[in-house]
């Protein structure tokens, strides 16, 4: 059975791609205002990915779980910005 297509989908994927193409740049290249800023366009796309899987029917509570921490990892990417913390090391 083909699923109808999944926007929460693409909007979780494209926040993942801003939040990559934030953390592969130089950190010390970036200022933390971009930095800080991929962080709240992926939050954004994550919250209406959230919301469109919310009012989906048939939603599963695996699905809900990862989209959940999904936003937790984002909110501590911003947290981590907030505090000029650039590197994983």
């Amino acid at each position: 059975m083909i699923r109808p297509a999944m926007p929460e989908a693409f909007l979780i994927l494209l926040a993942g791609g801003v939040l990559l193409a934030a953390a592969v740049a130089d950190p010390n290249a970036v200022t933390l205002q971009w930095l800080r800023l991929g962080g709240i366009i992926a939050l954004a796309l994550s919250g209406l990915a959230m919301f469109f899987l919310l009012t989906r029917a048939g939603r599963g509570r695996k699905e809900v779980v990862l989209f959940a921490s999904t936003v937790a990892l984002i909110l501590g990417q911003l947290a981590f910005v907030k505090f000029a913390w650039r590197k994983t090391l």
